[in-house]
């Protein structure tokens, strides 16, 4: 990664690619001197960066979906989220609770291989790469059949 404020983790299940995750630990807060109790009147624009990664078993343009840990930044002490999941104490005693004014199901599409997501500053997003191989055989009459694993 370019920077130390920035990290990436790979999860492999049988050699193949599952899972990225994405850190961005670039600070961007939204409450006076950090504190998460008194708004800015006029918070900074928040900062997106790019991170590219190719992945070898990975077909070359597909739908990939994300899940993002998210928050209005750094200083939040409530409106944390991941997926559109809330753990709030105060909505129900830290249960999981899922928002609905919290954007879900948000996909990024590959290029010949290569994914490339975009993480605002302060954020976390999780790629969840689903790879459907395809086995192409002759059955017992020499007709093409088609399984999936």
């Amino acid at each position: 990664m370019p920077s130390d404020q920035e990290a990436a983790y790979a999860i492999f299940e049988r050699g193949n690619l599952k899972r990225l995750m994405v850190i961005n630990m670039h600070g961007y807060n939204t409450t006076k001197d950090g504190a998460g109790t008194e708004p800015l009147p006029n918070p900074p624009g928040r900062m997106s960066r790019g991170f590219s990664f190719a992945a070898r078993n990975l077909a070359r343009d597909v739908s990939i979906r994300e899940q993002r840990h998210m928050a209005n930044g750094s200083d939040a002490i409530t409106g944390v989220t991941f997926d559109g999941w809330s753990y709030n104490w105060e909505l129900d005693n830290g249960k999981p609770v899922r928002l609905d004014n919290v954007t879900t199901g948000e996909t990024v599409r590959s290029k010949q291989g290569v994914i490339t997501v975009m993480v605002p500053d302060k954020m976390v997003v999780v790629v969840v790469v689903v790879v459907v191989v395809v086995e192409k055989t002759l059955d017992e009459d020499g007709a093409l059949e088609s399984r999936s694993s």
